[in-house]
């Protein structure tokens, strides 16, 4: 044999088998697809951004001339950019358990934003508050000699303005130092304290101030039974898991309120399609099947809850979605890959637990 032929034998080809080859061509195509769909994934998220500036370009201007009208008390004829009159006495009002820009423009909206010392702003914070007071009065809770109980208060602003009501309030807050270097805990009811809603000494008259650790109430022990009305705003989504958080709901309408007594409570709700979540962690968000499931397991435990109605709003200030950093204009945001706003639910304590 020569050197030749030694050396072709050295190069012979191997023959791969047809099942490898197949594998090889079918992995090759997956490749392929999987670059070409995040090349058009890439593509819709910029042709998303670009919608969202947009919108926000559009939305800011009317922002600004709306919540001049607002703060000056007047009422507006639109100027194009989906305006439109303010809504009247005898419009809907929280209609939905989301928050919408005709709510705020109410002037419903305006009087119980008043209570806590705030003028009408397209925040989803002050709607939160908003929609406590109102669903706390329209069951008639906001009269003297009620007793509420607040969960997560932090220095909200509320248990101030329910003893300028005559309520008496146990505000509770949670151990957690974390919350501190926002100002969003408190550990007495000195933090509570607005003489801009009520005197000290109302307040003192009228509140309470103790430490509750919402995963675990324990109302028994604590002497945190028997009340008219309790209240939480955008506090249980801070419980570790979305469960924790609804367990909370049920947990504090069975051992902490009379019967017939009213649960009102907001929290965040993911607006953006499917069901990927951030379910546990500091901060969860809760899907509208979440929600659906807590109502339906208060329902059937034999509470009454009100339904939950995602509100679409009829202006450009209901589309607009907030990003980092943030403006004044937060009705919706954009919360790590996520849209979200408020929600509220309401709660009516039944007679069989």
């Amino acid at each position: 044999m020569t050197s030749t032929d030694q050396a072709r034998r050295g190069h012979r080809r191997v023959r791969v088998p047809w099942r490898v080859r197949r594998v090889v061509r079918r992995t090759r195509r997956w490749f392929q697809v999987r670059a070409d769909l995040a090349a058009e994934v890439d593509g819709l998220a910029g042709q998303l951004d670009a919608t969202r500036q947009e919108i926000a370009r559009i939305a800011r201007p009317e922002h600004d001339a709306r919540l001049a009208m607002l703060q000056g008390g007047g009422a507006s004829s639109g100027d194009g950019h989906g305006g439109r009159p303010a809504p009247g006495p005898d419009a809907p009002f929280m209609a939905a358990s989301t928050p919408v820009a005709a709510d705020i423009e109410h002037p419903r909206f305006r009087a119980l934003a008043a209570l806590i010392g705030e003028s009408p702003r397209y925040h989803r914070k002050l709607w939160e508050w908003v929609f406590i007071l109102h669903h706390l009065e329209i069951h008639g809770m906001l009269e003297p000699g009620r007793r509420g109980l607040g969960f997560g208060v932090g220095t909200e602003r509320l248990p101030a303005a329910l003893a300028m009501l005559g309520i008496d309030v146990v505000a509770t807050d949670g151990a957690a130092a974390e919350w501190d270097a926002g100002n969003q805990r408190s550990t007495s009811i000195d933090q509570l304290l607005d003489p801009s809603i009520a005197p000290d000494a109302v307040v003192r008259r009228h509140v309470q101030h103790r430490v509750c650790d919402m995963n675990d109430i324990d109302a028994e022990r604590a002497g945190l039974t028997g009340f008219d009305f309790h209240w939480s705003a955008c506090a249980f989504e801070h419980l570790g898991s979305i469960q924790r958080g609804l367990d909370f709901v049920v947990d504090a309408v069975e051992t902490t309120l009379r019967p017939g007594g009213v649960g009102v409570h907001t929290t965040e709700l993911k607006l953006s399609p499917g069901e990927r979540t951030i379910d546990t962690g500091g901060t969860v968000l809760f899907r509208p099947s979440d929600l659906a499931e807590l109502i339906d397991r208060l329902r059937e435990r034999g509470h009454e809850v009100d339904d939950l109605v995602v509100g679409q709003g009829d202006s450009v200030l209901d589309v607009h979605v907030d990003t980092p950093p943030y403006t004044p204009l937060h009705l919706k945001l954009a919360l790590a890959a996520h849209v979200t706003t408020s929600v509220g639910i309401v709660v009516r304590r039944g007679t069989r637990h």
